[in-house]
């Protein structure tokens, strides 16, 4: 049994180690207190081009440094541990290796070069087949060579093209268009126009031409048009404007007029018109020449057929595919395609806003 020397001992022991932690806290706190806070530039956040802008703008404070010139035209800015060094027409040749940031007014490399620094083009720009690149911002148009891998990200003020098998891990951003040539791979592609087009097809993709009337049987609350359908016993209200079905929902041409979730897979004819959001829990297919003027998400795939147009956010857990011909539109801050897999975008495919996947968005032969 604990005596009251004991017990009084115990006690002071807890209080000087509660004093410790309090003085290690007090020691921590003042440190932090001596720190400059980190500055968030929230202008910057907020747009897709985050990392070429945030770049140039700690490249324009870098280069307020002293400088000397090391051959005619060239200067070094040194920088902690490295050096920066700008030219005014760069063109590295074949087979080189470039370990300092670099920047240039024009900028063209050779076959089979690396870049294995940050690099910034005030014009325009052309990499070489077979390059890698840190990463590259660009204000001009950028062209990438068959066969590129940009490490980071990639940004250009004007078009970027990526030409045949190019790979960006990061980004690819413009503030115009971004071209996709077949087979190139990126995990994230954001600007107002992207466009996938094929080098094996001669002259544009081609479209079938709309039929001037159709016929569609129109779905809204009313049961009695979804039992016509062979719908019935499985759908039911679930509140004014949308619609749930349980099971495996294939329709013909139709026009939806309300919000839709589908427990399954849901399959929608061609020349159809999606006038609310669509749910499922399985897969859903929009048949060719089809209007979503809503938003698509699926717990697994999406697949888009030829000349379908959407107007909102495309999600799937799966992937999602898109058909020659597909268009994705809207008013800022444009429309939004996002596949947990692959995403796969065939030639003559455009989309007005961003695509990004959680592999990687590749253009099919």
């Amino acid at each position: 049994m604990m005596s009251e020397l004991s017990f009084a001992a115990y006690t002071v022991c807890c209080l000087v180690a509660f004093a410790g932690q309090l003085v290690f806290a007090l020691r921590e706190w003042r440190t932090l207190g001596r720190h400059d806070a980190m500055f968030v530039d929230q202008v910057y956040v907020r747009v897709e081009r985050y990392f070429g802008l945030a770049f140039r703008d700690k490249l324009e404070r870098w280069l307020q440094r002293p400088a000397h010139e090391v051959t005619p035209n060239v200067f070094v800015v040194a920088k902690e541990g490295e050096e920066i060094r700008v030219h005014r027409k760069l063109v590295v040749p074949a087979g080189s290796r470039v370990e300092a940031i670099l920047v240039a007014d024009t900028l063209e490399t050779g076959y089979g070069s690396a870049l294995l620094r940050e690099a910034y083009v005030r014009h325009d720009c052309r990499v070489g087949e077979g390059n890698v690149l840190q990463a590259l911002a660009c204000d001009g148009v950028a062209r990438i060579g068959r066969g590129t891998r940009v490490i980071r990200w990639i940004d250009a003020a004007g078009e970027l093209v990526l030409e045949p098998e190019c790979r960006v891990l990061g980004r690819a951003t413009s503030a115009t268009r971004v071209v996709l040539h077949a087979g190139a791979r990126v995990a994230s592609a954001h600007a107002p126009e992207i466009v996938t087009v094929d080098d094996t097809v001669e002259g544009p993709v081609s479209q079938q031409p709309t039929q001037p009337t159709i016929s569609r049987t129109t779905l809204g609350d009313d049961p009695a048009a979804w039992n016509a359908l062979g719908a019935s016993g499985h759908c039911r209200q679930m509140c004014p404007g949308s619609i749930a079905y349980d099971g495996n929902l294939i329709l013909p041409t139709v026009t939806i007029a309300t919000s839709l979730v589908v427990r399954g897979d849901l399959m929608i004819g061609p020349h159809s018109v999606i006038e609310g959001d669509v749910k499922a829990t399985g897969s859903i297919h929009i048949g060719a020449r089809s209007a979503c003027r809503g938003s698509l998400v699926a717990a697994e795939d999406v697949q888009l057929a030829a000349g379908v147009s959407f107007a909102g956010v495309i999600f799937a857990e799966g992937s999602i595919g898109m058909a020659a011909g597909v268009t994705g539109v809207t008013r800022e801050p444009g429309v939004a395609v996002y596949a947990a897999e692959t995403v796969t975008l065939q030639a003559g495919v455009t989309i007005h806003g961003k695509v990004s996947s959680g592999d990687h968005v590749v253009v099919g032969a």
